[in-house]
């Protein structure tokens, strides 16, 4: 399974560095993967919700936004044709 969000005050590598460390500790998260902008994208073999998600990031003072995320059409290209997710 797969969350994405966006952690509001990433300000710098340690950052990143930090939140990674606390959200990998969540129990059924395989990979986490944060940008320099604060998006973020956790993969687990189980569903995160976004209490526990928000509440990781908040040992380490961090804050964390859901609504970016909701309500987005994803699209993928295969052979020219863009493909949407609704």
């Amino acid at each position: 399974m797969k969350n994405n969000f966006t952690i509001t005050n990433i300000t710098c590598d340690a950052c990143i560095k930090i939140s990674s460390m606390v959200l990998k500790k969540i129990p059924g998260v395989t990979s986490v993967e944060i940008d320099k902008n604060g998006k973020a994208s956790i993969e687990s073999g189980r569903e995160i919700t976004e209490e526990e998600i928000t509440n990781a990031l908040k040992e380490v003072e961090k804050t964390v936004d859901f609504r970016k995320f909701k309500n987005q059409s994803v699209g993928v290209l295969l052979q020219g044709k863009t493909y949407f997710d609704h």
